[in-house]
């Protein structure tokens, strides 16, 4: 009973590690883009929380791994800032998102 305490205890830390380490990897990748795009997308992701919206499915560089980490210098220059793209199910989905970034802007 003890050992499965401890085993329990043990796999807790390790979850714990990981979330700081993928909050920080997070911080870093936020760091690395322009801030305007990074509150866009900050701004995106609230509104889709709070409104329980369907059809997100995040910016183009959430969407896709590279196989070969050689070729990540050559996307970001060919992809640009196209990487933050948001991708959505339907036009009616984007519209919605935009009217709801613009009247919060206002």
């Amino acid at each position: 009973r003890k050992e499965r305490w401890r085993a329990l205890n043990d796999m807790g830390t390790e979850v714990a590690k990981w979330k700081e380490s993928l909050s920080n990897h997070e911080r870093d990748f936020r760091a690395s883009m322009p801030k305007h795009i990074a509150m866009g997308l900050e701004a995106v992701k609230k509104i889709v929380k709070d409104e329980n919206i369907n059809g997100y499915y995040g910016p183009v560089v959430d969407n896709f791994t590279l196989k070969n980490a050689k070729y990540r210098t050559p996307v970001e220059v060919a992809a640009g800032n196209a990487l933050f793209h948001v991708i959505v199910d339907n036009d009616n989905t984007a519209a919605y998102l935009i009217d709801r970034l613009s009247k919060e802007n206002k």
